[in-house]
């Protein structure tokens, strides 16, 4: 009986105890493989969060920046170009005004230099009066404001003009030729020095303003025809051909017709 006993619960033990084939480990591990399985399907099934952005949405929102980003490109470009438009204008605007500025005192520096060297002339004539009636003919200067000799106008033609010259020169060589050594040699250098000056204002006249370019213009006419000294001077010293001192006496040689024309065609040139 005791036997019995023992037997019954030595079997009970023994089937109790799971079994450790390996058929038995094959099986369990299929079995949870295919839970896994299962679980994952249904996983994979259940419907998506709404705020979960599908791969296409996330490409729209990234092309939708894009073209924010090229468009403030674009307007920066604009708005950049507008700016050195601006600035190239501002510039200019600075530069007109800086060349005008310069004009303006060149201009007034020539002026400055014409009239100061003209009061040298004048101051020359004060200190000098035994030298002043072979550059200041008052005959001349009478016979031309009021009547011209041989003439019915105040517009000499070029034989009047030619006779009242010869007559001038006359008239000087001999007073000239009476005077000591020393005045002679001034009025030669007197006529040179005018006849520089002459020549100053004359080249100068496009940095004149019109009104002290045309004042300039007679006295020089006005000039030369009244000193027959001046007239020799620039025919002995500066009139040979090609070799000219002197630019304004192919001007000042001509009528005074054609002397009112060339000063007339200078301003037009110049406006």
């Amino acid at each position: 009986m005791t036997d019995n006993k023992d037997l019954k619960g030595i079997q009970g033990n023994t089937s109790d105890k799971p079994d450790e084939s390996p058929s038995h480990q094959q099986t369990t591990e299929t079995r949870d493989e295919t839970s896994a399985g299962e679980a994952n399907s249904s996983t994979s099934d259940a419907p998506r969060s709404s705020t979960t952005k599908t791969p296409e949405s996330g490409y729209s929102c990234f092309r939708l920046s894009r073209n924010q980003i090229e468009l403030g490109l674009g307007c920066a470009s604009v708005f950049l170009s507008l700016a050195s438009l601006l600035l190239a204008g501002w510039a200019l605007d600075i530069a007109r005004k800086e060349l005008d500025s310069l004009k303006s005192s060149i201009t007034q520096q020539t002026a400055t230099a014409v009239y100061s060297a003209g009061l040298q002339t004048s101051t020359i004539l004060i200190e000098n009066p035994k030298i002043t009636p072979y550059f200041e003919d008052l005959d001349v200067f009478f016979a031309k404001t009021i009547t011209c000799p041989n003439s019915k106008s105040n517009s000499r033609s070029e034989e009047d003009r030619a006779e009242e010259w010869r007559v001038q020169r006359d008239k000087a060589a001999m007073q000239l030729a009476t005077e000591d050594p020393l005045t002679q040699a001034k009025v030669w250098s007197y006529a040179e020095f005018l006849a520089d000056f002459l020549e100053l204002a004359f080249v100068n006249k496009h940095l004149l303003q019109t009104n002290d370019w045309k004042s300039w213009w007679y006295y020089i006419c006005d000039q030369y025809d009244a000193s027959a000294v001046l007239r020799e001077f620039c025919q002995v010293r500066g009139g040979k051909e090609g070799r000219k001192w002197y630019s304004f006496v192919d001007e000042v040689n001509k009528s005074d017709t054609e002397r009112e024309q060339f000063l007339i065609d200078y301003l037009k040139g110049k406006d």
